[in-house]
């Protein structure tokens, strides 16, 4: 998979020496909904980070917003390449009650880089209809805190253990969207995207799934 983006880069860069003003860049605020599921690989193991129970980690369900960079290279009329990079804010659960007795929050961050192959389908006027395809390099830091609510977070002993994970994995990248272009070299942008990627933390696996909708504004050179 990472050759396969390295190529996309490798093509990004070979456009360098193009027309200048086939270039683009581009600024995307939306939001990132993100869920998971959890499960043990070998329930036989004896973990050392105590993952013994998938019950016992649960991925925040939520949106969160996210913050996207991007720079792009029309190949032809309606077609171009891009790459870019998104960052979401961190996702924190509740407090809640483990199966195994204790309570606890769970935390997760993510941010990803994107290259992806884009065609555009002129509708009428200044609108059109987007579609990309492309691969999408995913970091993930989550954690949870077991914590005692008998007394004070400012308390020592508040915190009863804390576990940290973190992986990169990468994914295929599917999205549709609507574009109007307000003149030449100034565009709007409404994004929908799909990610499914699967991370691995020692015996235990997330399968994650994220879907971003996010309004963005593009200057073409």
């Amino acid at each position: 998979m990472m050759k396969i983006i390295g190529l996309f880069l490798a093509l990004f860069v070979y456009t360098a020496s193009a027309q200048a003003n086939n270039y683009y860049i581009g600024l995307n605020l939306g939001n990132l909904d993100q869920s998971g599921s959890f499960r043990v690989v070998d329930t036989s193991l004896d973990p050392t980070v105590n993952i013994d129970d998938v019950n016992d980690y649960q991925s925040p369900d939520d949106g969160a917003l996210s913050t996207s960079l991007y720079v792009g290279y029309k190949l032809a009329h309606d077609f171009s390449l891009e790459v870019g990079f998104v960052s979401s804010e961190e996702l924190i659960s509740p407090i809640r009650n483990l199966n195994t007795g204790g309570e606890a929050r769970e935390v997760s961050e993510t941010g990803y880089y994107y290259a992806a192959f884009i065609g555009l389908w002129p509708i009428q006027n200044n609108w059109a209809f987007s579609a990309r395809l492309g691969f999408s390099v995913w970091d993930l830091d989550y954690s949870q805190t077991q914590v005692n609510t008998a007394l004070d977070s400012s308390d020592p002993d508040y915190i009863v253990q804390e576990q940290l994970f973190s992986d990169t994995n990468s994914a295929m990248l599917f999205g549709v969207g609507l574009n109007y272009g307000l003149n030449k070299s100034f565009e709007l942008r409404l994004l929908l995207e799909h990610h499914e990627v699967d991370f691995e933390f020692t015996n235990l696996e997330l399968d994650y799934d994220a879907l971003t909708i996010g309004v963005g504004a593009v200057y073409h050179f």
